[in-house]
C-alpha cells in the first residue's frame, strides 16, 4: 500500500549510524513502476564509485558494480519495486560473499513480497484511530496538546488519511526561522527527496535542485482531485503567492485569472511576491495587470485567435523591470496580425523564447540585440520571417546561447565581433540557409556548434568551420552535425 511508511522506515534505517558504520558500502535506488535496469545500476554506481557509468550497457555497468562490491560488505536499498522482473534483471550483479551484506526491498504489493522467498520480511499495518491522532498531534503540535478549538478540524484531517502514517505526518508545513520562503521550500523539497516522495532528475552545478519528478503515489493522488473555477479565482487573492504553473495542455485564461480593470470596488490584491506565471492565454498587459504583478520574473504566454481583442498591450512588457525569462507563443492563425509586432521587451530579460511570432529579422537588432542582460535566445518555429539577417556591432553583448529552429532564414551575415560572449549555437531545420558564416568559428568564447537537419550547404559550412579551427590549433570547438533523416 502506498503511503503506509515503507520508504520512511527504510530511509531511517539506511541513514542510521549503526548501518552507516557497519557496512563498507551503502546505496539507495528507486525503482517505481516503469523500472529500467540500467538506471537502477547507474543510481547505485553514482553513489559508490563516482565517475563511472557514462554510456555503458547494462552488462557493463553490472560487471563494474559486481567487481566493486566483491569482497565488500554492502547495504543496498531498492525502494518501491513493482515487479520481480526488476530484481531478476540485476540480482546477478550483487555478489553473495556470506559476509553479512544486505539488500532491502520495499514494495506496496503483498504478492511480490512473497516471491522473494525470504523470511526476514516486515508487513506494515495501517494505524488505528488513536495512533493516527497521536502521530498527527506530535507532528503538528510537538510537545503541546491540540487546542480544543482545533480538535474537530484535526480529527477530520486524520480521518481523511485513512490510517496512512505518511499522509498524517506530511499534512502541514511550517516556516523555517531565519530563512526566506525560497530557502525554506528548497529545504522542504530536499526533505521530500530524502523521504523518496519526489525523485531528483537534475541538479544545478551548485548542487541545488533543478528538476524533479513525482513519486508514483503523489502523481496518482494529484490526478484524483480537481480545482473548481471559484478556487482558481481565490488563488489570485493570496498575497504571498509566488509561483503559478500549469501543464502545457491546461492554459489559464488571462482575462479570467488576471482581469485588467482597476475598479476600486474590486477585491484586488497586488501580487508583489509573484515570480512565475506559466501557461497563461491571451493575457492583456494593461495598467491593472502591470500593477498586480510588479515583480514577476518568469512568464510563459500564449495568444490565439479565439479572442476579439485588438491589442494585448505587449508593448507594455518593457514595464516589467524584474522580468528575466519570457516564452511567447502564438497561434499560426495570427501570422498576419500586428498583435506581436508591437511587442517591446524588458531590458531585464536574460532568457527569451519565441514561437510562431512571425517577427521581421530587423527586430532581432532593434528590439532584442540591444537587451543588455540577455544570455539565452531560442527562436523556434516561424518566430522570424524574411530571408536575411544581418547583425550589428555593440549588440548581443551578453548572449551565451543561440538557437534558431525552423525559420525562413536564407542569408545570415555577421562578424565574430558581433557575438562577444557566445558559447553555444544550435541550428535546426533550416532548409533554406545558404551557409553558416565562417567568421562564427573565430568567436573566442565559442564552445559548440550543433547542426540538425539543415541544408547541405549549411552542413558543408559547419564542416569547413571545424576544419579551419583545427588548422588554427583550436581543438576545443565541438561541431556536431545530424544530417537529414
Amino acid at each position: 500500500m502506498g503511503g503506509i511508511g515503507k520508504t520512511t522506515l527504510a530511509r531511517n534505517i539506511f541513514v542510521s549510524p549503526l548501518v552507516q558504520e557497519s557496512f563498507d558500502v551503502c546505496a539507495w535506488s528507486t525503482i517505481s513502476l516503469r523500472y529500467n535496469a540500467r538506471e537502477i545500476l547507474r543510481q547505485i554506481l553514482d553513489q559508490v564509485d563516482e565517475g563511472e557509468g557514462g554510456d555503458l550497457s547494462v552488462d557493463e555497468l553490472g560487471d563494474h558494480l559486481y567487481k566493486y562490491l566483491f569482497g565488500r560488505k554492502y547495504f543496498i536499498v531498492m525502494d518501491d519495486m513493482w515487479t520481480i522482473e526488476a530484481w531478476d534483471r540485476v540480482r546477478r550483479f550483487f555478489p553473495d560473499d556470506n559476509n553479512g551484506s544486505r539488500v532491502v526491498v520495499t514494495t506496496r504489493l503483498p504478492n511480490l513480497a512473497s516471491q522473494f522467498n525470504y523470511s526476514d520480511g516486515l508487513d506494515l499495518k495501517f494505524l488505528d484511530d488513536n495512533a493516527s491522532w497521536d502521530l498527527f498531534c506530535k507532528t503538528v503540535f510537538g510537545e503541546e496538546t491540540c487546542p480544543v478549538e482545533l480538535e474537530g478540524i484535526g480529527k477530520n484531517i486524520v480521518e481523511g488519511c485513512k490510517g496512512l502514517p505518511l499522509s498524517v505526518a506530511e499534512g502541514l508545513v511550517k516556516p523555517i526561522n531565519g530563512k526566506s520562503l525560497e530557502e525554506a521550500v528548497e529545504e522542504y523539497m530536499e526533505e521530500l527527496v530524502d523521504r523518496n516522495m519526489v525523485i531528483v532528475e537534475n541538479r544545478k552545478r551548485s548542487g541545488k535542485l533543478k528538476s524533479l519528478k513525482m513519486h508514483d503515489l503523489l502523481r496518482d493522488s494529484i490526478y484524483l482531485f480537481g480545482i473548481s473555477d471559484d478556487y482558481v479565482l481565490e488563488i489570485w487573492k493570496v498575497s504571498q503567492l509566488r509561483h503559478v504553473i500549469t501543464d502545457d495542455e491546461v492554459k489559464l485564461d488571462g482575462a479570467y485569472c488576471l482581469p485588467n480593470s482597476l475598479n476600486e470596488e474590486e477585491d484586488m490584491e497586488v501580487l508583489e511576491n509573484l515570480q512565475t506565471l506559466n501557461n497563461v492565454k491571451n493575457l492583456k498587459f494593461g495598467e491593472g495587470v502591470l500593477k498586480r504583478i510588479p515583480n514577476i520574473k518568469k512568464l510563459k504566454l500564449y495568444y490565439d485567435a479565439s479572442s476579439k481583442e485588438d491589442c494585448y498591450g505587449l508593448n507594455n512588457l518593457h514595464c516589467l523591470d524584474k522580468l528575466e525569462t519570457l516564452r511567447l507563443v502564438c497561434d499560426t492563425r495570427l501570422s498576419d496580425s500586428h498583435l506581436v509586432q508591437e511587442v517591446s521587451f524588458s531590458r531585464s530579460l536574460k532568457k527569451l523564447t519565441l514561437r510562431e511570432t512571425y517577427l521581421p529579422w530587423e527586430d532581432m537588432n532593434t528590439k532584442i540585440g540591444s537587451l543588455p542582460l540577455l544570455q539565452v535566445i531560442r527562436l523556434e518555429e516561424n518566430s522570424f520571417i524574411v530571408s536575411e539577417w544581418e547583425t550589428m556591432e555593440d549588440q548581443f553583448l551578453s548572449l551565451m546561447f543561440l538557437q534558431i529552429e525552423d525559420c525562413d532564414l536564407e542569408c545570415w551575415i555577421t562578424e565574430n565581433t558581433h557575438f562577444p560572449s557566445l558559447e553555444h549555437i544550435v541550428l535546426c531545420d533550416l532548409s533554406a540557409l545558404g551557409e553558416i558564416p565562417l567568421s562564427i568559428g573565430d568567436i573566442p568564447t565559442l564552445q559548440s556548434i550543433k547542426v540538425r537537419r539543415c541544408s547541405d550547404s549549411a552542413v558543408d559550412s559547419a564542416e569547413r568551420i571545424k576544419e579551419e579551427q583545427q588548422e588554427l590549433g583550436n581543438e576545443n570547438l565541438l561541431v556536431l552535425i545530424v544530417k537529414n533523416l
